[in-house]
């Protein structure tokens, strides 16, 4: 975005709030790989980039594709998909309905 808004002319500052720094947390995916888990939620996109890395190397896709998974939001969803799977996504993009989501689509098995 920086470099677009340069190349527009602007003279935009730069302010680091925050850095992403992604870990491995082994006994979530032993939760995934046991079937422990009920769904799978993901909240932006950049969780789903991470989930992804994580995984990429154990052998998980298989049970990932049985899993129920939900997205918060539409870039999150498209994100999913550049993964080759699909997510519901909550008609209204709040965590409120989110948990709706979810509870609807343990409902429905």
């Amino acid at each position: 975005m920086v470099d677009g808004l340069r190349e527009l002319g602007a003279k935009p500052a730069c302010l680091e709030v925050y850095r992403i720094k992604r870990k491995f947390i082994p006994a979530g995916l032993e939760s995934i790989l046991s079937k422990k888990m009920d769904a799978i939620v993901f909240t932006s996109s950049e969780n789903v980039h991470s989930f992804f890395s994580v995984i990429k190397n154990t052998g998980m896709i298989g049970a990932i594709r049985k899993s129920r998974l939900v997205c918060l939001g539409e870039p999150t969803s498209v994100a999913l998909k550049g993964y080759g799977f699909e997510g519901t996504t909550p008609r209204k993009f709040t965590f409120s309905h989110l948990v709706k989501k979810v509870l609807e689509k343990l409902k429905d098995g």
